[in-house]
């Protein structure tokens, strides 16, 4: 991710991998992470998020999202 490759996330509730519609190096940091993205689905599988969230502890820290390139 830190060089470009695109990122994708997993939906813990459905097991359904999206490709994250953002630059990935500004996403490398977060990929060990328990995350939480939120926004439009496009194409079935493309996520263009609106929203990023981290999990710390039992609670959700609203993050900024990489600007777009």
């Amino acid at each position: 991710a830190e060089k470009g490759q695109p990122v994708g996330f997993v939906d813990a509730k459905t097991g359904k991998l999206y490709t994250v519609l953002l630059p990935s190096p500004g996403l490398a940091k977060y990929l060990e992470q328990e995350v939480r993205l939120t926004g439009r689905v496009q194409k079935e599988t493309l996520l263009a998020p609106e929203k990023l969230e981290l999990k710390d502890g039992e609670t959700w820290t609203a993050v900024e999202l990489p600007k777009a390139m």
